[in-house]
């Protein structure tokens, strides 16, 4: 069964965009311990408008995490079709870190308030699909860590984004998201010691 988005009315899709722009300045300025009146008011909304369109905040969070992976979804498509799947694989990785950097509420979504197993099924497949076939792909390539699996990745994802969310303080960030890919690379990727 295919699951289809409602359409919304013009002013109401106007709304709910308002409400997420809202939501994602407030949670990247102040955290997500920040009160959905707060979020309301800053989205220009009355607070009923807002649980119209989110009647939880977990439901307020899902929403952002949904618009991230739509952000996210043209780097993907380019990372699995990418001839090279570890380069595939890197540059995903980067991108999503990246995309934390700039986002820290979502950073903070990720490391701190979501365990491994809060977020729905399609979300999670969403998010982690295509990791796990890069990296099926370059472990078939010889490329990555045979010893590295699916199950790995969301503790591989929560110590990347907790890159993201001290970058201001771990200064080139990249150079340490490639220490982070040096681990999972096959004996032969990894740069020399010295």
């Amino acid at each position: 069964m295919v699951s289809v988005k409602p359409v919304l009315r013009r002013d109401a899709q106007r709304n709910r965009d308002r409400i997420l722009d809202a939501a994602c300045r407030c949670f990247a300025a102040r955290g997500l311990d920040i009160g959905v009146d707060e979020i309301a008011h800053s989205a220009g909304v009355g607070v009923g408008t807002l649980y119209r369109r989110f009647p939880s905040k977990a439901s307020l969070i899902q929403a952002i995490l949904e618009r991230r992976l739509d952000e996210l979804q043209p780097t993907i498509d380019r990372a699995l079709r990418d001839e090279d799947p570890w380069s595939g694989l890197s540059s995903l990785v980067t991108a999503m870190v990246a995309q934390q950097i700039a986002d820290r509420g979502l950073s903070q979504m990720l490391l701190l308030r979501l365990p491994p197993d809060a977020l729905p099924e399609p979300t999670r497949r969403r998010f982690l699909a295509p990791l796990e076939r890069l990296l099926a792909r370059a472990q078939r390539a010889g490329r990555a860590r045979a010893d590295v699996g699916a199950r790995d990745l969301p503790a591989i994802l929560r110590m990347a984004s907790a890159l993201a969310l001290r970058a201001e303080e771990a200064g080139d960030w990249r150079r340490h998201v490639r220490v982070l890919l040096d681990g999972l690379a096959a004996r032969a990727e990894r740069p020399a010691a010295g």
